[in-house]
């Protein structure tokens, strides 16, 4: 659970803060309390449930960037399975199997908003490059 937990707090870190920096403050509320609930969350002493309740509204706060919807949906799994999990419904390690299932398709969904931002800066710069081209053809004339 723990490496779960390590994952998800680096993917926050990384993706909201390199992909929105005008929302810093936010990545730095959701890195607070992952360091702050985190560990109280793995050794037992909160809920599940609750942990990752309180990490979704975080990262609802507005704005909400591409990469944070995406997050939002992965703790929304983990609301779902650490309630079923406190229920008695499901067993730790049907918990956990949630847990990195829905980790990888939080991977994969990032690397495709990362590929498609690439592709995008980098059509970008090719109609700058085409730009100043045709401008430095037309100064020549």
């Amino acid at each position: 659970m723990r490496f779960v937990f390590q994952c998800m707090v680096a993917l926050l870190l990384a993706g909201c803060a390199a992909k929105q920096p005008a929302i810093a403050p936010k990545t730095a509320a959701v890195a607070e309390y992952g360091r702050i609930y985190g560990s109280r969350m793995v050794a037992g002493e909160i809920p599940r449930s609750a942990y990752y309740k309180n990490l979704y509204q975080l990262l609802s706060q507005q704005p909400v960037s591409e990469v944070e919807a995406l997050h939002m949906k992965h703790v929304a799994n983990l609301i779902d399975a650490s309630e079923k999990l406190e229920a008695g419904a499901i067993d730790h390690a049907t918990y956990e199997s949630i847990a990195r299932r829905s980790n990888a398709d939080l991977q994969v969904e990032l690397a495709r908003v990362d590929d498609r931002l690439r592709n995008s800066l980098a059509s970008q710069q090719q109609g700058m490059t085409n730009t100043l081209l045709l401008q430095q053809m037309l100064q020549r004339r």
